[in-house]
């Protein structure tokens, strides 16, 4: 089985998209692909078996962050950058930067998908969100620069 959230293509699917809640047991979840329901794993929605209480396999877990959560999404977007910024082209310490402005919780986020992540230079991120302000693009546009 494919993740359901796979659908989200561009900056206007993802805004649309709402993510809901749910609670199992003491804890609650974000529903990022559909599939986080107990019993059933978060990325690919076959049923758990043994003592996996998440995902089947630790492959479904790291795909599941590295789409997903703040931490794991980011590193992986500056390490397919190849460590080069993606505007001015130097090899200098990135940042992690949404396409489709971040809106709501960072943490876990469908904002975080790998294909809205692209990584700056401070320089270059800092002139991005200048130019997202002075265009009154701080939520909801993409600017590409």
């Amino acid at each position: 089985m494919k993740p359901r959230l796979l659908h989200i293509s561009c900056g206007a699917d993802l805004e649309s998209f709402v993510p809901t809640t749910i609670k199992i047991g003491k804890v609650q979840y974000r529903v990022l692909t559909g599939y986080e329901a107990a019993g059933s794993c978060a990325w690919c929605g076959e049923k758990l078996t043994g003592m996996r209480r998440r995902y089947c396999c630790e492959e479904h877990l790291s795909e599941y962050y590295r789409h997903f959560e703040w931490g794991s999404a980011s590193e992986w977007a500056k390490a397919r950058a190849g460590c080069v910024c993606d505007i001015c082209n130097r090899s200098i310490r990135l940042d992690a930067h949404h396409i489709t402005p971040l809106k709501g919780e960072r943490s876990f986020s469908p904002y975080n998908l790998p294909w809205n992540l692209r990584a700056l230079c401070r320089t270059c991120h800092q002139k991005t969100h200048a130019a997202m302000r002075g265009t009154g693009n701080s939520r909801g546009q993409m600017v590409l620069l």
